[in-house]
């Protein structure tokens, strides 16, 4: 196999940082110079002409050449880039990697790995996993920097999976700190995280971005998530921080515009993150649905236990999240707006999303705008009135049911018998519905004209 690692890197500040620290990291035994049993490999550095020189000049220069050939792209010759170079310079280097037949690992230039991360991820590639996702924790960098000193001052910076797992905890960034349920603040958030002990957090996300990739069979996204048709099996999922763990590493200040001021992070805040057109790819059900342990040292196995539990009911509140959200979507393109609000107050006032039914597939029904008249218009209005959210979730639920199930819809007053045709279309009350099957991730959405 033919390997590409990638960083881009400008500016004094940034690249010294990324010779101090990510550079004497990757050059760790688990690390780079254990990529080679697996294939040949080249470090391709995305900088400027002073950015060149400057790494040129490192003490740590020489052991990078050691180790694998290295290659310096200078595409706007000195010309300060723009942030968004970043994405630009990740796809062009990634388009060059397919070209070479070879997998690009991205490297960002602020940031450190556990000792055996680049192996991992060399590893499984060579198994036959298109992609590798690997868990990461955003720490503060005023804190962190100064208690690196504590390591020995060689070429590798040398940190295993229970002390970068320590760093991570012990140096969390307080914007990292508001992805956790409770907060007094939140922020737009990919990922929840809930603290067992100090030593102990598992954590929820709902996108991932991937460190390495086979370009040939994985295509990227824009943010470079794996893109294509879902395929769970095919994208490498560390769960464990004893696996592999990257600490993003930035200043306190970074982010400031970030802060949503009261408001707690909940599972319905991941969802609406997870269907943004950036986001949204066709893995995502299969991020939300793998928690990830990242600990230093043993943790209470009752405490453990609860909290994974909780985990467990997030990623389900997640995913529901997620299907509840392009449901009001879809019924407000298809002309069953009044039912798009009622499950949007749904969504934010009931536990709906903790008990939406699990046994999929699943038909969804809506009713058109048209259907709201006269009793049925009272009994809607009814449903939004403080004190019969239980009445509004009842409601709400009647009309999930499951494939092939036939049943009776309860609108008010009104009741209707549901069954199923010979070629799988639904049947209310003898009728196929006007419109339909919108299909949304094991969920068929059908809206019914009449009632």
């Amino acid at each position: 196999m033919k390997f590409h690692i990638v960083t881009n890197v400008w500016g004094t500040r940034h690249v010294a940082f990324f010779l101090d620290v990510t550079l004497r990291n990757v050059l760790s035994p688990g690390n780079l110079p254990a990529m080679g049993a697996y294939g040949d490999v080249t470090y391709r550095i995305f900088t400027t002409v002073s950015g060149e020189r400057q790494i040129r000049d490192s003490r740590y220069f020489a052991a990078l050449t050691e180790v694998c050939d290295v290659e310096f792209v200078t595409p706007l010759g000195d010309r300060m880039p723009d942030v968004v170079w970043h994405v630009h310079w990740f796809h062009r280097s990634a388009a060059e990697a397919k070209l070479a037949g070879a997998c690009p690992v991205f490297v960002p230039p602020d940031t450190l790995w556990t000792d055996g991360s680049l192996r991992t991820f060399a590893a499984r590639l060579a198994e036959g996993y298109k992609g590798v996702a690997c868990p990461f924790l955003l720490v503060n960098s005023d804190t962190l920097t100064p208690s690196l000193q504590a390591f020995e001052d060689g070429a590798a910076l040398t940190i295993d999976a229970a002390e970068i797992a320590r760093l991570g905890l012990q140096h969390l960034h307080p914007l990292h700190m508001l992805a956790m349920p409770g907060a007094p603040h939140a922020r737009p958030a990919f990922e929840m995280h809930r603290s067992v002990d100090a030593h102990t957090m598992v954590s929820n996300y709902a996108v991932r971005e991937l460190v390495a990739f086979d370009p040939s069979r994985c295509p990227i996204t824009f943010l470079w998530y794996a893109g294509g048709d879902a395929d769970p099996d095919g994208i490498y999922f560390g769960d464990d921080s004893d696996d592999m763990l990257m600490l993003s590493v930035d200043p306190i200040g970074k982010y400031p515009q970030n802060y949503i001021l009261n408001h707690s992070l909940g599972a319905i805040d991941l969802a609406r993150t997870s269907i943004h057109p950036l986001n949204d790819t066709a893995q995502t059900r299969s991020f939300i649905r793998k928690p990830v342990r990242i600990h230093s040292a043993p943790a209470s196995a009752p405490k453990l236990r609860r909290t994974e539990a909780k985990a467990k009911t997030a990623a389900i509140e997640m995913e529901a999240g997620r299907r509840a959200l392009q449901l009001v979507r879809e019924m407000n393109q298809a002309g069953a707006r009044r039912m798009a609000q009622l499950l949007s107050v749904a969504i934010f006032e009931t536990p709906i999303l903790r008990r939406w039914r699990r046994d999929e597939p699943l038909d969804a029904i809506a009713l058109s705008d048209g259907c709201f008249r006269g009793d049925l218009r009272v009994y809607a209005d009814s449903l939004v009135r403080q004190g019969n959210e239980p009445e509004l979730m009842s409601f709400l639920q009647g009309l999930v049911v499951g494939q092939k199930q036939p049943g009776r819809l309860q609108v008010g007053a009104r009741s209707v018998d549901i069954s199923w045709r010979d070629d799988g279309s639904l049947s209310v009350a003898g009728q196929v519905p006007a419109h339909g099957p919108i299909h949304i991730e094991g969920t068929r959405l059908w809206i019914l004209d009449q009632i």
